[in-house]
Order: C-alpha cells, then structure tokens, then sequence
C-alpha cells in the first residue's frame, strides 16, 4: 500500500510504503540543483496520479508522475526509478524512487498534464505518452516517447484466432 502526506505550502508529497506497522518513506528528495519541485494539487477533474509501469524490465515498478517548479509554473513529467535503497530511511523494505532529472525528452515537453506509460510498438519495452497544453489554448497536445532500452530478453505477443 502506498500512501502521500501533503505539505500545502511547498506541495511536497513524501510517498510512503506500509511495513507494519510503520510506514517507510521511499521518495523524499524532490530538489533538481536549485529548483525544488513537487506534486501538482489534484483537482475533481483531475487527481495526483502515478502511473506504475516497468520500464527497464528489471521487475520492479517505476512510475510517471507530473511534476511543478514550487518557485515559478514550470510543470514537467519525470520518470521515478524503482532503485536499491541507498538512504536510512527505506533499509526495512529495500527500494525506492530516484527521480530522473536529466531525461532531456521528457525536459523538453512544457506544461505536461498527464503521463503514462504505454507499449506503442507491442514490443514488451514500455513507451511513454505525454499529455500537454499550450499556453492560453484548451486543446491537449500528445506526445510519445519511445524507449530505447534494450534488454537481453524480448517478449513476443502471441494472438490465437
């Protein structure tokens, strides 16, 4: 079970995982250099959400999730890593998030609304799809993104009649 703790003045959400009886923070760092990020404030329409996929087929959840410069209205999507747990906090369960910073496509998509993972070319590597908005317009644009891992196992999709 994963569950967040909104701070309302920084937007900071740390996730935490249950390990009875405590809950374990296995994302906390959300400073890129001198920008501090965190989670966009979900709305009715559309809540905080956190798309779960494997990315580099090592077996573990990574996750998309939309992210906001706290100091100005940069909104950019930032793929979380599921990585050994480097830090005191997480030693009980053994993983948690790294947020990849210098993912350069993902950088480049301004304003992103929504991020999810999705297997365009049916291939087993999950792809990412990008929601955006133009700044004054209403209209979404997409974007996707293929990944380029390359793995030492493949998956083959086998469709019967």
């Amino acid at each position: 079970m994963i569950r967040s703790r909104e701070n309302f003045v920084a937007q900071l959400v740390p996730f935490e995982i249950a390990d009875e009886p405590l809950w374990v923070s296995v994302l906390s760092d959300f400073k890129q250099k001198d920008t501090v990020w965190g989670f966009v404030p979900g709305t009715i329409s559309q809540p905080l959400v956190l798309h779960l996929g494997d990315y580099n087929l090592d077996g573990f959840p990574d996750a998309l999730v939309i992210l906001r410069n706290t100091s100005g209205s940069d909104q950019r999507a930032f793929l979380l890593e599921n990585v050994p747990c480097n830090i005191p906090s997480c030693t009980s369960v053994g993983r948690m998030f790294h947020i990849h910073w210098d993912q350069t496509d993902l950088a480049g998509i301004q304003k992103a609304v929504v991020a999810a993972f999705f297997d365009i070319y049916e291939d087993g590597i999950l792809d990412m799809l990008i929601l955006s908005q133009a700044e004054g317009k209403d209209d979404l644009m997409i974007h996707a993104l293929k990944n380029n891992f390359e793995a030492d196992a493949y998956f083959v999709k086998v469709m019967g009649k």
